[in-house]
């Protein structure tokens, strides 16, 4: 417990302590699954020794230990591999969250000549910012520091496109999309301008999921107002008309000769969905 005079600094210093804690794990993950893949143990046809299978035992048992998945630890070893040496020592200080080390490698991962000065401008930049803020801010760097190559990037970029799903508690999941900026927000003004045009009572959270899911289904926008008016509002119900024919006995039973033209009657009765044509004549 701390004092109840905390101050912020002391608030700062626990939170760089505890990402070097992190990314105290991270380093001895990944000294593990390297270290047990040098061990001859996983033996391939022939008894020839599979480094790529040991490498592969030994990060599924890092994640089993740690109750995180293998692409996690996975991850963990190819920042840890390809970092720069500046950026993986801020990280191991505690100076860069592992969200926004793993946004910066990727950030400058083949910017041609980058120098000491440039990275230590994105360590500063993304110590400072939010976590969704981090990529934002490198990137403004970035294309400060070489237009060009930052350009070209851009455009390469492009082809990250794609859409994942995760589960949540209680029924639910998350979609996640990724893509061009441009046209994610594009999406993002389509869902709100679809959400905007219902007045249902439901919160906008809720209206925009509403009108997301039907955007992406192409199903009518629901809405559960009682205003007629609104065009999204349910139609009523049309009625459904039966068709009674009426006999009588002797037609029935065919004594009158021409069962088709003697005495034959038609009535049309109106139901409402529901409702029978003997509920109908009961309520007559």
């Amino acid at each position: 417990m701390y004092d109840a005079e905390v101050s912020v600094d002391v608030v700062v210093s626990a939170k760089v302590d505890a990402q070097a804690s992190f990314a105290r794990t991270v380093s001895a993950s990944c000294a593990y699954v390297q270290e047990s893949s040098r061990r001859p143990a996983v033996l391939g046809p022939g008894g020839v020794f599979d480094a790529e299978a040991a490498e592969t035992c030994a990060v599924a048992e890092v994640a089993a230990a740690l109750s995180v998945s293998t692409r996690t630890v996975s991850e963990w070893l190819f920042l840890t591999r390809t970092a720069h040496r500046a950026v993986a020592e801020a990280f191991d200080a505690g100076l860069l969250a592992y969200a926004a080390f793993r946004t910066v490698c990727r950030s400058v991962a083949g910017v041609p000549n980058a120098t000491e000065e440039l990275l230590q401008r994105v360590i500063a930049a993304a110590s400072r910012c939010t976590p969704g803020a981090v990529a934002a801010a490198v990137d403004r760097i970035l294309a400060e520091f070489d237009a060009e190559w930052h350009r070209i990037a851009r455009g390469r970029a492009t082809t990250e496109r794609y859409v994942s799903v995760r589960k949540l508690p209680r029924g639910q999941a998350e979609l996640k999309v990724r893509g061009p900026a441009e046209q994610i927000a594009g999406m993002k003004r389509a869902i709100v301008e679809a959400a905007r045009g219902v007045c249902d009572p439901s919160s906008l959270p809720a209206r925009l999921f509403d009108a997301a899911h039907a955007i992406i289904t192409g199903t009518p926008l629901p809405c559960d107002c009682v205003d007629e008016s609104c065009a999204h509002a349910p139609s009523p119900a049309a009625p459904a008309h039966h068709a009674v024919i009426v006999l009588d006995a002797a037609t029935a039973a065919g004594w009158q000769g021409n069962p088709v033209t003697s005495s034959v009657g038609v009535r049309f009765l109106r139901t409402w969905p529901g409702e029978s044509p003997g509920m109908r004549r009961g309520r007559r």
